[in-house]
């Protein structure tokens, strides 16, 4: 009893140390906008439902989902200070992209790009992980770009379009966050060789994935 004891205390401090950081209450709130919780009820908020669609459209789609993943692998490597000055290109980039998307632009190589983007950006992490800023800019703005131009709804009511693509721009900003923020948090939790070890056998294979899609992609 006594051991145990004092290892709650040892433990309380750091707990109560991770609550009052401001990244762990960013993602409290991310995850409070999250669609999951619109759905908790059975159906989502009337007049929003074309907001929580364009939300997870971001992920509906492998070379999304891949570049997504790769992008939160790099960048969480500097999370949470050396995030939120490279997530500031990717955000922008992704206002540029959705209106590129709209006027109908992009739709034919954004999917290979996101590949290209998710290959280099995992290859990245895997060899060289602790570049973060200048090439983890270049490529979260390439990818915000590319993510803004497959992320459009079909045309339709001006109205639902405009919610459509907010939640697909939201949806693609938090789930950005959360890859980050989830590998920024690991790496802080278990700040041991073999996890560093195994963020990069993640992102070797990240890596070859996305290098045989876009060889099908190419070929196809």
């Amino acid at each position: 009893m006594p051991e145990e004891a004092q290892l709650r205390s040892q433990a309380w401090p750091s707990f109560s140390a991770l609550l009052k950081r401001p990244a762990f209450h960013a993602l409290v709130l991310a995850g409070a906008c999250s669609p999951d919780l619109a759905f908790a009820h059975g159906r989502p908020i009337p007049g929003l439902e074309g907001f929580y669609t364009g939300m997870v459209h971001p992920l509906s789609a492998p070379p999304q989902l891949l570049a997504l993943l790769a992008l939160g692998l790099l960048l969480g490597q500097g999370w949470p200070q050396k995030f939120i000055i490279v997530w500031r290109a990717f955000a922008l980039a992704a206002i540029a992209g959705l209106a590129l998307g709209i006027a109908g632009y992009g739709h034919s190589l954004g999917e290979r790009a996101l590949l290209v983007i998710a290959l280099t950006a995992s290859s990245l992490t895997a060899i060289a992980p602790t570049w973060v800023i200048v090439p983890g800019r270049l490529l979260a703005g390439a990818g915000g770009l590319f993510l803004g131009m497959v992320s459009t709804p079909d045309p339709g009511p001006l109205g639902a379009m405009i919610t459509t693509i907010t939640g697909s721009y939201v949806g693609a900003n938090l789930a950005l966050f959360y890859a980050s923020g989830g590998i920024g948090w690991l790496r802080d939790r278990f700040n041991k060789p073999w996890a560093l070890i195994g963020f990069r056998i993640i992102a070797a294979w990240i890596a070859a994935i996305s290098c045989l899609m876009l060889a099908l992609n190419i070929v196809s």
